[in-house]
Formats: structure tokens, sequence, C-alpha cells
């Protein structure tokens, strides 16, 4: 009987330390997301393009304004500016290759 319940204490110690460890890994995991949800609103992140209230900005409170807005469509474009100069680059037609 003693060596049953030696075994179940141990048991119950191992099960309380897993526990713990995946409470660790789940808030880890948490701040992460976090994280990246706050990135995604800095990207200006369009959830929703309805207009409903969380469709953009979902994490913070900071107003998207026209300025903000014209200033990601500039990136936009300058991102496609710049896939298209790898592209062209790419094919030996830029940075002096070819």
């Amino acid at each position: 009987m003693t060596t049953q319940v030696e075994r179940l204490q141990e048991e119950i110690k191992h099960l309380r330390e897993h526990v713990a460890r995946l409470k660790r890994e789940v808030s880890y995991k948490d701040d992460c997301l976090h994280l990246k949800n706050i990135e995604l609103d800095a990207l200006h992140k369009v959830w929703c393009s309805g207009g409903c209230k969380g469709g953009v900005h979902r994490y913070h409170e900071e107003e998207l304004t026209e300025q903000m807005v014209k200033l990601a469509e500039k990136n936009t474009e300058r991102l496609r500016q710049w896939f298209e100069s790898c592209k062209f680059r790419d094919k030996g037609e830029g940075n002096g290759k070819g």
C-alpha cells in the first residue's frame, strides 16, 4: 500500500511540474501573440473592410488618420517597386548583370 501511495505522490509531483511548465509556455505564447498583434496594428493590418470599429488597429486605441493611410499607401507602392526591381534584377537585366 505504501509503495502505491509513494508512486501516486511521485506522479502528482510530476504532473504539477508539467502543469507549471505548460502555464509558462502559455504565458510566453500569449506575450508573443500580443506583440505580433501590436506589430500587425503598426502595419495597419485591415481585418474588416466594411467600416466596423475593429477593422483596423484592434490592439491599441490609436485612431487611424488620413495621413497614416497615405503613408501606408506610399509604403505599399514602394513594396511593389521593390518587388518588381528584384524580378528585373533576377532576370539579369539590372544592377550591371547581363
